[in-house]
């Protein structure tokens, strides 16, 4: 009988640890992926700040020819 439920136990605990690493093994990918994801989001925003600064400089450069033009 004590036998019988060793085996019992040591079956649950097999399965147990199956869905453990599968759990775990999900997660990881899903880590994975927001990883990749948020590089990109910052590839992204370092070419907005870029374009966003040139436009700057832009404005910036045409008020002061503006304003050399008003002297």
């Amino acid at each position: 009988m004590i036998e019988i439920i060793t085996m019992i136990l040591s079956w649950v605990i097999v399965v147990l640890q199956l869905m453990i690493n599968h759990s775990i093994t999900k997660y990881r990918k899903q880590v994975s992926d927001l990883k990749q994801e948020n590089a990109h989001i910052m590839g992204d925003l370092l070419i907005l700040e870029m374009h966003v600064g040139k436009l700057l400089r832009k404005q910036q450069i045409g008020s002061e020819k503006k304003d050399k033009g008003n002297e």
